[in-house]
């Protein structure tokens, strides 16, 4: 069966969706900041979702560019960049731009969702005094922590991710 790029288009708008429930039940929780099954199942699986989104948006351009790549070789924009052979779509270098930023906020999620996949839980701090229910994250590669509630952050990654979907199809005419 082939896939189409409005199939596609569905995929990459679901993972966003899926991203958004699972943290919306996160954020009506009774048990925030308890690390019991539910908070670290909801954060792993809003991380999942979400860079699922950006790997779904890559399917999308994969098929609308005709780049002709089979899905499981779509890793990144790189790959689809090589695909066209020198065909330049400005949403690609920037893609892969943010995908290599280290700095980007697209950078952590990526990094927490391949620690978390590979290696073990998402890293985390626990806020004490007025913040005790709050939970924060840390960054797998060095441990620093971002002093923001992680519900905050991710709610915020996800607005970013769907601002970005939506700026990558019209630079293409997807949408």
């Amino acid at each position: 069966m082939t896939t189409t790029a409005e199939q596609m288009k569905k995929r990459t708008d679901a993972k966003i969706r899926y991203a958004q429930v699972h943290l919306d039940a996160l954020r009506t929780h009774s048990g925030r900041g308890s690390r019991d099954d539910f908070e670290c199942a909801s954060q792993e699986a809003t991380l999942f979702h979400l860079v699922g989104a950006k790997d779904a948006l890559l399917q999308e351009l994969n098929i609308h560019l005709g780049c002709g790549l089979k899905a499981s070789k779509v890793r990144n924009a790189a790959s689809l960049k090589q695909a066209l052979g020198g065909r330049v779509v400005p949403a690609l270098d920037e893609i892969e731009t943010l995908e290599a930023d280290a700095t980007h906020w697209l950078s952590l999620p990526t990094r927490l969702r391949h620690h978390f996949t590979h290696r073990g839980d998402v890293p985390r701090r626990f806020f004490i005094g007025p913040r005790e229910h709050e939970v924060g994250v840390a960054d797998p590669h060095d441990g620093s922590l971002r002093d923001r509630d992680v519900v905050e952050e991710m709610d915020e990654w996800i607005t970013q991710m769907h601002d970005l979907v939506q700026k990558v199809r019209q630079s293409v005419d997807m949408a």
